[in-house]
């Protein structure tokens, strides 16, 4: 188990391997919600899941040497704070 923690972190992987586990759980929050649409739960979850993968990929950008990577990054960050605020708003809407 060490070696793969380690071979993560040497290779960077960590943010990638963190959206694969972070899409895994959003297509089984979609497909809860396609089972059961009247939850709110479920739409909340997904919208979280949502925003967080796409500050996790902005995160990515940010660590970027590129400068219009970093802007982009950055941007992405704040989109997706912005996503997960609505999504809660809405939620607290709802219910």
């Amino acid at each position: 188990m060490n070696k793969v923690i380690k071979f993560l972190k040497d290779k960077k992987l960590v943010l990638d391997v963190l959206n694969i586990a972070i899409g895994v759980l959003l297509l089984i929050f979609i497909i809860l919600i396609f089972l059961n649409p009247s939850n709110a739960f479920y739409m909340l979850g997904t919208v979280l899941l949502g925003g967080f993968m796409n500050m996790l990929n902005g995160l990515k950008h940010v660590r970027s040497t590129n400068r219009g990577k970093k802007n982009m990054g950055m941007s992405m960050i704040l989109i997706g704070a912005v996503i997960m605020i609505l999504g809660m708003f809405f939620y607290l809407q709802i219910s």
